[in-house]
């Protein structure tokens, strides 16, 4: 907020009817939305003396929307499930799902470890969260079937 000066011209009969200057300062808002951009999707609103920036971005906050949030280290349920490995990002995450038996954005699907056929000589594969189990025909035996 302001003080702007403000000229006003006085006639005044008493005096001789001579113009008198006064100047005065009053009150004005400037709208600081004409001079500030807010970043990542922010819109500006003019507020008395100030502005914000609202509606940022989802990952990003601070008065002009720049901040990044860290989500990995917000309070509640983890980002990455299943003990996947979050990395911040700038205005969001990445989940390393490696080795969690699980795949997806969050580490949130069961990856299907009977996809590559791993049983040999005619076993049935079944899934399992994280693994499989193979079930061999007579003949072998083994983890995959592999020995006969």
């Amino acid at each position: 907020m302001a003080w702007q000066p403000l000229l006003v011209n006085v006639w005044s009969e008493e005096r001789g009817g001579g113009v008198k200057s006064l100047i005065l300062f009053a009150h004005k808002d400037v709208d600081e939305c004409q001079t500030i951009t807010c970043a990542n999707g922010g819109r500006c609103v003019n507020t008395d003396g100030s502005f914000e920036c609202k509606d940022c971005l989802e990952g990003w906050t601070g008065q002009l929307c720049n901040t990044n949030i860290d989500e990995c280290t917000l309070p509640g349920n983890p980002v990455c499930k299943n003990g996947g490995l979050c990395t911040d990002t700038e205005g969001g995450v990445s989940c390393n799902c490696t080795g969690t038996g699980y795949e997806g954005t969050r580490c949130d699907v069961d990856v299907d470890e009977c996809d590559g056929d791993p049983c040999l000589h005619g076993g049935l594969c079944s899934n399992s969260v994280g693994s499989y189990a193979c079930t061999c025909t007579d003949a072998f035996y083994g983890k995959n079937c592999e020995i006969g």
